[in-house]
């Protein structure tokens, strides 16, 4: 599992970018979500998640709020 914090969201298709705190960035769409509904998601929101590396490249998977914050 992954920390990290939303670092940019297109809410109009759904999908944005998580940056790790491995420094790696992550793509996640509405379906990788584990915690809440898109559109309840901000920029700067902490999060964790599952690392999978698909053929497109680095993806969040069970993305979810990290309520420690």
């Amino acid at each position: 599992i992954i920390d990290g914090e939303v670092s940019r969201l297109f809410e109009k298709d759904k999908y944005g970018f998580i940056l790790g705190n491995n420094k790696d960035e992550y793509y996640f769409n509405s379906t990788h979500l584990h915690c809440c509904n898109f559109e309840n998601l901000k920029v700067g929101d902490h999060v964790k998640f599952i690392e999978v590396v698909a053929q497109e490249g680095l993806q969040a998977n069970r993305v979810s709020i990290n309520k420690h914050d």
